[in-house]
């Protein structure tokens, strides 16, 4: 059982044609989730159950023209977050070894979900090779139902880790745009940050987004 807190934000600055202007948008996702894993001929299953709620606000955007009114925009945005929407899914997944160093496994998140009505599934397939003792290279796929009605591209996800000491150091393609990231694995607690970029459009390159992800785990391997 995990409880877990996540809070996304986004700033963006637009020079304009006329007056630049600043954008702002985010959520905070509150939830906890219960899973168990089983042994199912020959194959690692497991199922998973999430409950969460998400509180967002509206995108801003603040023009210089805006300046004297920012902070009633603000305000306005604010209480938004009071505004939560709730929702759950149940997950199903397997992995299997072919080998000492490839693994394949299959996910299907919102078997059974809900968020303001029914959410449709979504099947997910992975890879990963342990390349040499310190190197992993892993691709995944997503939304092969097409759910989202985005490319093809924009699903596929490519990463490759090193593994240094108490560090972890990646990088790959999220989306279509580049990603880096960063671990720092103290034993009891691991560290790991990424900047990685987004597709807010349905076609590669319409509406680049770049975030920054920062995350604590507290707990013993």
């Amino acid at each position: 059982m995990a409880i877990y807190g996540n809070t996304l934000t986004g700033v963006k600055i637009d020079n304009g044609v006329v007056l630049p202007a600043v954008g702002l948008k985010g959520y905070m996702d509150f939830g906890t989730a219960i899973g168990m894993g089983f042994d199912f001929m020959g194959y690692e299953a497991g199922l998973g159950f999430r409950y969460y709620q998400r509180r967002s606000f509206t995108p801003i955007r603040i023009s210089s023209g805006d300046i004297g009114s920012a902070e009633d925009v603000i305000a306005e945005g604010l209480e938004e977050l009071e505004d939560k929407e709730i929702g759950f899914g149940i997950d199903a997944g397997v992995i299997h070894s072919m080998n000492d160093k490839l693994d394949v496994a299959v996910t299907v998140r919102d078997l059974i979900g809900a968020r303001d009505g029914w959410v449709k599934p979504d099947l997910i397939t992975g890879i990963s090779y342990q390349y040499t003792d310190r190197i992993r290279l892993m691709a995944d796929m997503n939304d092969w139902f097409n759910s989202q009605g985005v490319a093809l591209f924009q699903k596929l996800n490519l990463g490759a880790e090193l593994k240094y000491y108490v560090l972890d150091l990646r990088a790959g393609v999220h989306q279509g745009y580049p990603t880096v990231g960063l671990g720092l694995n103290l034993r009891v607690l691991q560290f790991d940050y990424a900047y990685f970029g987004m597709e807010a459009g349905n076609q590669p390159g319409q509406i680049m987004e770049y975030s920054h992800r920062l995350g604590i785990t507290i707990g013993v391997n």
